[in-house]
């Protein structure tokens, strides 16, 4: 439906009924990809964590209670949502001002590390390594998705045993974080760690360059900007947490 490794997966992505109805079904069956389904101020479906399917609507839905009572099905009507998880949302947008930016921090700093999220959580985190001499950014702009959330984080370090010590005493002490490594072919890696992981250098091995993210009150700290990509017509409608 989204092509090999999900590459045309991402927030925004429209479906069609059919493949709605598969994504709904798939998820019922306990599959691994967890979408929620939004018919903008109208409709909106999603699958809990306990595979009870959840549906707000704007419009009566009797009929389609009445055929799931039918099947056997319980029904139970819930109380509209609070609205404490809405916002605040990312309102910085990764247009042409913030790429130029992006652009003087590589100069500046010799290199930075580029991070784009298509969907929450950590499905489809990829990382570029930009260099000064690589510039400008634009080559890497077109390889973005829409709605993704891009952040900026300072280079990978060239010396991977102090990183990795680093972590590893990060882990001994409880805490967690995000190891990223690059190996000599130039392909940047991610792994989320927690003190049950303990070969953290058989993790990172071959790696050229390195960093040890932590786990903080924004989930990851220590990132140096940070954007939402607009839509194709120029709206910025991502809803990515501040």
């Amino acid at each position: 439906m989204f092509g090999p490794d999900l590459e045309n997966l991402f927030d925004g992505v429209e479906v069609s009924l059919d493949q709605a109805v598969e994504l709904v079904r798939q998820r019922l069956r306990d599959g691994a990809l967890a979408a929620t389904l939004e018919a903008e101020d109208r409709l909106i479906v999603s699958v809990g964590w306990d595979q009870d399917l959840h549906v707000s609507s704007t419009f009566p839905c009797t009929h389609a209670v009445e055929r799931a009572r039918a099947q056997g099905l319980s029904v139970e009507r819930e109380e509209p949502c609070s609205g404490e998880d809405e916002g605040p949302y990312v309102q910085e947008r990764a247009d042409e001002r913030f790429w130029r930016r992006v652009d003087d921090l590589a100069l500046d700093r010799g290199e930075v590390l580029v991070e784009t999220q298509p969907l929450p959580g950590n499905w489809g985190v990829t990382h570029y390594r930009l260099r000064s001499a690589e510039l400008p950014s634009a080559a890497l702009q077109p390889r973005i998705r829409p709605r993704s959330l891009v952040t900026v984080w300072p280079a990978l370090l060239p010396d991977v045993a102090t990183v990795t010590d680093g972590a590893v005493s990060a882990l001994a002490d409880g805490d967690m974080g995000r190891l990223v490594w690059a190996l000599r072919d130039g392909s940047v890696h991610h792994r989320f760690l927690n003190d049950e992981d303990t070969d953290v250098a058989a993790l990172s091995g071959g790696a050229v360059a390195a960093a040890w993210q932590e786990v903080g009150g924004a989930l990851l700290d220590g990132h140096l900007m940070q954007a939402a990509v607009p839509d194709t017509d120029g709206v910025l409608r991502a809803r990515w947490r501040a």
